[in-house]
């Protein structure tokens, strides 16, 4: 940001001290003149004010423009940092995260659990707390909680997590092929062994972990890092919201319920507050944004068909 464009985002400002700036000249063209009887030394004066006077005024508005620099020099230095921060937040998902994300996502929608993550409830809901009180608040039913848990428990993360990475290094008349008939007959599963677990951790796949739940606990606790610098403002979000924030909206989501879970009685000590912090705060712009959007196209719509007035 330059220094014009710095004035443009803070004109309220700029027209205040300007204001402050002439109107204590005039306040100082009417203020009582007393001038000595005796004259010890010579003065210029400049319209009856000495020269001293004006100095101590030229001193304050000095002072001021002074001051409306060096708050310019500190917002273009903290952004940046905020920028410099966001670039690095900005790799960590391009490294891995944003992949491993889509592979949590993935893994859910496969599972029994996708009915209840995408309970229509659930769904429409931009949650404040993230906790089991609010899940069963929100879905009226006391026992959601319990039936998250139950069917959770009961699923083989690790077989839907191996069939995702199958399917990123196979091709898919390969995969359609030898999962088209285990999947009409559910009951006879594909099951992996050490070894056929082993080779499917290459390629694109040699970074993910492998098992599942560390997958799911790697995927929070790096956006749980990443949201402390967007939390505490050391990173911008407005540098990378725009390109950042579908995935991470799809992941949070997707993880809601067992965040909730994971902070099951806890409200002071939570975990993922930073991550429940960028995400009410992205929602928060999510919603402006779509607003502003919506009157842009009920603008262009008006435009492009004005309403014909009838003759009577």
């Amino acid at each position: 940001m330059n220094f014009i464009e710095y004035i443009k985002t803070h004109i309220v400002y700029f027209i205040v001290s300007i204001a402050i700036i002439i109107i204590s000249g005039f306040f100082l063209l009417l203020l009582p003149i007393q001038n000595p009887t005796q004259v010890e030394s010579q003065e210029i004066l400049l319209w009856g004010i000495s020269l001293d006077n004006w100095g101590i005024w030229i001193t304050i508005i000095g002072a001021v423009i002074a001051s409306i620099w060096a708050m310019y020099e500190y917002t273009k230095a903290t952004s940046i940092r905020q920028q410099e921060k966001a670039y690095e937040i900005a790799k960590i998902f391009s490294n891995g995260l944003l992949k491993k994300c889509s592979i949590v996502i993935a893994v859910y929608e496969n599972s029994p659990l996708n009915p209840l993550i995408n309970n229509e409830k659930v769904k429409n809901y931009t949650f404040q707390d993230f906790t089991t009180e609010e899940l069963r608040e929100l879905t009226n039913d006391d026992d959601f909680p319990s039936k998250y848990k139950k069917i959770n428990n009961s699923i083989d993360f690790d077989y839907l997590y191996y069939r995702v990475l199958e399917s990123r290094i196979t091709t898919y008349s390969e995969y359609k092929k030898k999962y088209e008939s285990i999947d009409k007959e559910k009951q006879n599963k594909h099951s992996y062994t050490s070894n056929d677990a082993k080779a499917l951790f290459v390629f694109d796949n040699s970074s993910f972990p492998f098992h599942f739940c560390t997958l799911v606990d790697d995927v929070l606790n790096t956006l749980e890092y990443v949201c402390t610098s967007l939390s505490t403002h050391a990173a911008g979000s407005k540098y990378i919201y725009q390109s950042l924030h579908q995935i991470f909206f799809d992941t949070v989501e997707t993880l809601v319920i067992e965040i909730s879970s994971r902070n099951n009685g806890k409200y002071a000590d939570k975990f993922y507050t930073n991550i429940i912090h960028v995400y009410k705060d992205w929602q928060k712009t999510y919603r402006k944004s779509l607003k502003k959007e919506l009157k842009r196209k009920y603008a262009k719509k008006k435009i492009l068909n004005p309403k014909i007035k009838t003759v009577e």
